[in-house]
């Protein structure tokens, strides 16, 4: 559980895909509240609800599998303030991942509800990741040259080698010409 919290602190973006027996893991429960906490504290994760075959207002108000899931956490606590305390930090979770805007993927064709996750995701990575270039000096030359050596026209393999001393950059222009070409 130690290692999932911490992979869930140093994401950028935490999918949860709500299904009709999300509510029924404890587990899961809790590392909701850890993903909601993280998209509050200073890491602003990006958080996306995925309403898979389940109506989210069934989430949002712990309705119909979630409603009997949460009668069963609740007897189970019932005796057990710190357990009831937990509940209602589940429900509290569930109500504000359910408020952001996700995809409710009741409908449609899979794959193509997928790839339109994944180009959301994708454009707000990439805004963020590209948004650190605009203060380095001298970065367009570097991005054009290795971009030159890319021939990014023909479709075919390219492999191109960054070397040099040590802190002169040459991991920033990786990041760089990975974030440009991804947002072509």
């Amino acid at each position: 559980m130690i290692k999932g919290l911490k992979a869930i602190e140093e994401s950028q973006v935490a999918l949860v895909v709500f299904s009709e027996n999300y509510a029924t893991s404890r587990w899961v429960l809790n590392e909701l509240v850890k993903i909601m906490e993280c998209k509050k504290e200073e890491n602003r994760q990006i958080v996306v609800p995925i309403f898979y075959n389940v109506d989210p207002s069934h989430v949002r108000h712990q309705r119909e599998s979630f409603a009997k899931a949460f009668a069963k956490h609740q007897s189970k606590y019932k005796d057990d303030v710190e357990g009831m305390e937990k509940v209602q930090r589940w429900r509290l979770a569930l109500t504000a991942a359910a408020d952001l805007e996700g995809y409710d993927i009741r409908q449609g064709v899979e794959s193509e509800n997928i790839q339109q996750i994944v180009n959301q995701i994708s454009s707000k990575l990439c805004k963020t990741s590209v948004s650190y270039l605009q203060n380095i000096v001298g970065i367009d030359t570097h991005l054009e040259e290795v971009k030159s050596q890319l021939k990014l026209g023909i479709n075919d393999v390219r492999i191109v080698g960054i070397w040099g001393m040590g802190g002169i950059g040459k991991t920033t222009v990786a990041r760089a010409i990975v974030d440009t070409l991804v947002s072509i």
